[in-house]
């Protein structure tokens, strides 16, 4: 992941992760979007990114979240918009990853809630 690319992840983490325990939980999201549906949010952010399932979002799982959006063909300027808009308190995109599709590369993205 580019250098850019992955302060701007640190830095909406940091944003989210409101005890600095390098752990996200629901709790902290919902704070975070307070003003923009913060339910619908979270549980996108949730589904995407908690792989393991266990209702929190560790900084190793938010950094492979954010590698695989990269090494799925968005490219870097795409995903530090949208990171920006996040940091500013836009809502959650919902990439599509390889991952998540196990075929070749998607482009296409939405955005949830506000816009």
């Amino acid at each position: 992941m580019p250098e850019k690319l992955k302060e701007k992840v640190l830095k909406l983490f940091s944003l989210i992760d409101l005890d600095d325990s390098k752990t996200i939980d629901r709790d902290e999201t919902l704070k975070f979007w307070s003003k923009n549906f913060p339910k619908i949010n979270s549980n996108e952010l949730f589904d995407q990114v908690d792989k393991n399932n266990d209702g929190s979002i560790q900084l190793e799982e938010w950094i492979e979240f954010w590698t695989i959006v990269f090494n799925s063909g968005y490219s870097e300027n795409e995903i530090c918009n949208e990171l920006d808009n996040m940091i500013e308190g836009g809502s959650w995109v919902k990439f599509e990853t390889n991952e998540k599709l196990g075929g070749k590369k998607n482009r296409s993205y939405k955005r949830e809630g506000k816009y």
